[in-house]
């Protein structure tokens, strides 16, 4: 079952991370989780999109959190205020011939990759108000499954603020950057692959991947449960976005959306 990380959302979606923005009331044990359903693109670089579930959330205690955004997770072992750092563990979604472009269901199927490696953020509250936080993160994760043997990386900003009792917003930026292995396994074609699927072969190496934008809506609807509304936009750049997968059977724009049932502890 494919889950959409819209937390990060989106991504991907992945991107949205969007931060807490309201202090939790001093206790060892906290938490919010949110359930739903959003659309994403049936691999990335497709024009076609299909259903997904949405999961995610964060169990505090203390300093200390456990947070998780579709099949991605990050333990903070930092004891520090405002600094978090710890491992971090996620799942590059497989590509099996149920994509609908016929040319890209002909080339061999990718199965899911693990992944695992570690991130470090920071993160400073009141920054245009006492209601509001700014989040810098980075992370890098290497493949551990065998399925593309490379590494990916990841640099984002978010911004989170509560506008008043009830509703909130939130948005992120982020940049995926990628190996050469990854770019091969994911945007390649081989010249066997080409005769194949009839796809022209090419080649390329890693870099940048995308830049990928995230907004969060929330509301409350009493004091633990909440309504959340994400969107998210990711454009493939560069030699990713000349991929015969995108260029010629999806799309270097990229959009995913989810909607989702929160509940606070």
């Amino acid at each position: 079952m494919r889950l959409l990380p819209m937390g990060s959302l989106l991504a991907f979606l992945p991107l949205l991370a969007t931060p807490a923005v309201a202090r939790e009331e001093e206790r060892a044990w906290s938490g919010n989780i949110a359930v739903g359903a959003g659309m994403r693109p049936d691999y990335l670089g497709s024009d076609d999109l299909e259903a997904t579930p949405y999961v995610a959330g964060r169990i505090n205690y203390g300093k200390f959190y456990l947070d998780f955004q579709g099949e991605q997770v990050r333990l903070n072992v930092s004891p520090f205020e405002g600094l978090a750092f710890g491992p971090m563990i996620d799942v590059e979604n497989k590509r099996d011939d149920g994509v609908k472009s016929p040319l890209v269901a002909k080339l061999p199927q990718i199965d899911d990759a693990l992944e695992a490696g570690g991130f470090v953020a920071y993160s400073r509250r009141a920054i245009f108000s006492d209601r509001d936080e700014l989040t810098v993160m980075a992370n890098y994760l290497a493949d551990t499954s065998d399925t593309f043997d490379g590494g990916v990386g990841a640099v984002s900003i978010s911004y989170g603020r509560r506008l008043n009792g009830r509703w909130s917003v939130g948005g992120s930026a982020k940049l995926d950057i990628v190996d050469k292995k990854y770019a091969q396994t994911y945007f390649g074609v081989t010249s066997s692959q080409s005769a194949v699927s009839g796809l022209p072969a090419y080649d390329l190496k890693g870099g940048v991947r995308d830049v990928a934008l995230s907004v969060k809506v929330g509301y409350a609807l009493s004091d633990h449960w909440n309504l959340q509304v994400l969107g998210g936009y990711k454009r493939l750049t560069g030699d990713f976005a000349d991929s015969p997968l995108v260029k010629g059977e999806g799309s270097a724009d990229q959009f995913s959306a989810a909607i989702a049932i929160g509940y606070r502890f």
